[in-house]
Parts: C-alpha cells; sequence; structure tokens
C-alpha cells in the first residue's frame, strides 16, 4: 500500500502524496497535518504507521488540519501486491 510521505521535521506532516494512493484518492495533499484515524490521535509519523499497518483493507475516517481547519476525510485503504 502506497502512503504519504511524511516530513521528518514534523512527523505528522504530509510532504507528499503519491498520485494514485489511498492518500491521494482521499483528496490528502502535501501540508496536511494528519491528526487522527478513526478517531485514535496521531502525534507522530510512526504512530500512523504502526496504526494503517494494523488495519485490514478498508475504509478508515482520517482527520487531519489544512490551512488552519479542522477536516475529516474517507480514505480506503488496500494492500500492495506482494
Amino acid at each position: 500500500m502506497s502512503r504519504p510521505t511524511l516530513d521528518p521535521t514534523r512527523p505528522e506532516a504530509v510532504r507528499y502524496v503519491d498520485p494514485g494512493s489511498a492518500g491521494d484518492a482521499a483528496g490528502l495533499r502535501a501540508g496536511d497535518v494528519i491528526v487522527d484515524v478513526d478517531g485514535v490521535p496521531i502525534a507522530t509519523a510512526a504512530e500512523l504507521t504502526a496504526l494503517v499497518q494494523r488495519v485490514d483493507e478498508g475504509c478508515v475516517r482520517v482527520g487531519y488540519q489544512r490551512e488552519g481547519k479542522r477536516l475529516r476525510t474517507p480514505c480506503l485503504l488496500r494492500r500492495s501486491p506482494q
């Protein structure tokens, strides 16, 4: 599964979204700050990665901040072919 690339200086800030990825389909953009997934708070990139790896394929709700506004979007997670 392709994930947004995170900025190491702000672990929760999206730096780049792969075209065609789940994040792209959900409308996430570079600069968005992911704050929760299905209501579970996210403070670091490691927390986001661990949470996404535990989730089976399916739809999750991603909470994020963009330009000072708090937003939510559905995001369909899918596993990459091995």
